[in-house]
């Protein structure tokens, strides 16, 4: 008997009941079942990403725009229309230190932290994010062209911040292109990485949930080996994943309601994990106790 998606939601997130039918689900359509939860918790989770941070970008947009005015980018890089060999410092909402540094440059200023745990550093050709791990201890983030990270590294000190800095990669447009980048364009900018980012949030999530239904799946495979088996390889992977679905919804509310020391991957994780162990010692008592009543019939 196939059971559809919503019911299969809400009868997983009301009880153990209908995981009797659910555990012999077709395994495609338990995978199409998960997808259609992956969407719908990734379309809120993203909503609720974007939402809360679309004013910050604002602000963001304006505060860079008042330090710098329009952006330049050519084949010089990205600078500050005007002034481009002025060193400027400001904070963004976080807060994030954003420090720009003219091309003659020999290092970093003193408060380049400017008292904040993350910050953005630029000089113009090259990019790159820092985060503070403790006293004097610092990763990178070292970007491509596009925002795209390419790898992080750790550091100490001001000067290994300094020479992460100058060995990555600069940032231009061929000779013949430029571009004026107003605060207008900045905004747009600004929410089109929000919603870039918000997206990578979500289907980081998703690749995370099958990761650990694979995990879960091998791992009691291996502890059954040469064992009877209560449940095949395919139910246990089908009721893993429905077990998933009150952790999903759980995990969705807490990003959306923004609670703190609730994780999404720890909610799903514990949640399914413990769901699935109680799941399938109740089909299991079920079972039994349908065994005693035969033979008490007979």
């Amino acid at each position: 008997m196939k059971t559809g998606f919503i019911r299969a939601l809400i009868g997983s997130c009301s009880g153990t009941e209908i995981f009797e039918q659910l555990r012999y689900q077709h395994w495609l359509r338990a995978g199409w079942h998960l997808v259609l939860m992956g969407v719908l918790s990734g379309i809120l989770v993203g909503w609720s990403i974007y939402n809360n941070l679309y004013d910050a970008v604002d602000v963001s947009a304006q505060t860079v725009y008042e330090n710098c005015g329009n952006l330049l980018v050519d084949s010089e890089g990205i600078r500050p229309e005007v002034q481009p060999d002025k060193l400027r410092q400001f904070r963004l909402i976080g807060p994030t230190a954003i420090t720009y540094l003219p091309e003659n440059a020999e290092a970093l200023p003193e408060n380049f932290q400017q008292d904040c745990s993350s910050g953005i550093l630029a000089n113009g050709q090259q990019f790159i994010m820092w985060q503070a791990l403790g006293r004097d201890l610092f990763r990178c983030y070292v970007f491509s062209p596009g925002f795209s990270a390419i790898y992080s590294e750790e550091t100490t000190g001001r000067s290994g911040v300094w020479n992460i800095l100058k060995k990555a990669p600069r940032w231009s447009l061929p000779a013949d292109k430029d571009e004026l980048i107003t605060a207008d364009k900045l905004q747009a900018i600004g929410k089109l990485m929000l919603i870039g980012g918000a997206s990578a949030v979500c289907m980081r999530y998703f690749f995370n949930i099958i990761i650990y239904i694979a995990m879960f799946a091998g791992v009691s495979a291996l502890m059954n080996m040469g064992r009877p088996r209560r449940f095949s390889i395919k139910e246990m992977v089908v009721l893993a994943v429905y077990a998933g679905f009150p952790p999903m919804v759980i995990g969705t509310l807490s990003e959306i309601l923004q609670l703190p020391w609730l994780d999404y991957n720890i909610i799903y994780v514990l949640g399914m994990t413990f769901y699935l162990i109680f799941v399938m010692n109740r089909l299991e008592r079920r079972r039994q106790e349908r065994e005693w009543q035969s033979k008490m019939e007979q």
